[in-house]
């Protein structure tokens, strides 16, 4: 193997490690603020003199956190939304349901439509 691709796979291997890392350090930072925010309303709310909205704001981010991880980890990935636009394509290239529901053949234009109407009400 020539030298000058030695240094290039170590190259990319090197940027791989850093994408990973900073994958990594984003995903951390995204749970610590979710959770973190949460239960730091949750400590205030322990104050006995606590504001009824607070309490409620609090309830309803407990409630949420799980929509918000799903939101981080499975809406915001690239690889997830790639690995279903993946699917998606192989799905419609494999079926033609698509075509079925979608095609021309099964559309009714604006043009046939309403003389679409107009037979089915002439023949009762």
């Amino acid at each position: 193997m020539p030298a000058g691709c030695r240094s290039s796979v170590a190259e990319q291997t090197q940027k791989t490690k850093v994408q990973m890392v900073r994958s990594w350090l984003r995903s951390a930072v995204s749970l610590v603020v979710i959770m973190s925010l949460t239960w730091i309303i949750g400590i205030m709310v322990l104050n006995v003199e606590a504001l009824l909205p607070l309490v409620y704001i609090y309830t309803i981010m407990v409630a949420l956190q799980g929509f918000f991880i799903f939101l981080m980890f499975v809406l915001f990935s690239k690889s997830v939304r790639d690995a279903y636009k993946k699917w998606w394509k192989f799905t419609i290239s494999q079926t033609n349901w698509y075509q079925k529901y979608f095609g021309k053949k099964h559309h009714a234009t604006r043009n046939t439509y309403p003389t679409q109407i107009v037979s089915c009400i002439n023949k009762k």
